[in-house]
């Protein structure tokens, strides 16, 4: 599915998944009561994005042969886990970090280009055009700055960031692409 922004145009498949950097989802995670957890691995059988391993015991004293463990890197927070677990030993868990969701599409494809990097080419489209070019290696180079970028992806900068992109929206007279 293409979407225009009047800006560009951005592949909205590129950024549902990405294979080493997922995309958090919820302000919650996956963690596991190691007293009533039976290891019968259900939980990792139901984890979408195989978030979830069952690792062998060595122990012959074990009341289990397997146990689960999370890889938390890459726990999206959905709680199917939690769902299938027969014994509740499955359970969500608040994240250290609160998840701060984009109101709109146009939010969310705006933080999605500044997070890989091509926020420049939502920004300046006209590839055949030289200032556009340089512009979009100059903004480009900027924004790929890690300081820079993490500043803009911050709580306190995010807000007055999506409003000043709002603003050049409103200003091109597009303002149909904010109510997406």
């Amino acid at each position: 599915m293409v979407v225009g922004l009047g800006l560009s145009i951005f592949w909205q498949k590129e950024c549902l998944v990405r294979t080493n950097e997922l995309s958090v989802i919820s302000n919650f995670i996956a963690g596991i009561n190691g007293e009533t957890c039976i290891g019968c691995g259900k939980c990792a059988a139901a984890c979408p994005i195989k978030a979830i391993s069952m690792i062998d015991q060595d122990s012959p004293d074990a009341k289990r042969n397997k146990t689960p463990r999370i890889n938390r890197e890459i726990c999206l927070g959905c709680g199917v886990c939690a769902l299938k677990c027969p014994q509740g030993a499955c359970l969500l868990e608040k994240r250290g970090e609160r998840v701060l969701h984009p109101e709109t599409t146009f939010e969310r494809i705006i933080l999605q280009s500044l997070e890989k990097g091509t926020l420049q080419n939502q920004i300046f489209n006209d590839p055949r055009r030289v200032d556009q070019k340089f512009m979009r290696a100059f903004v480009g180079a900027f924004l790929r700055l890690p300081p820079v970028k993490k500043a803009l992806l911050s709580d306190k900068l995010r807000s007055g960031f999506l409003n000043a992109m709002k603003d050049g929206v409103k200003k091109q007279g597009k303002e149909w692409i904010l109510d997406m």
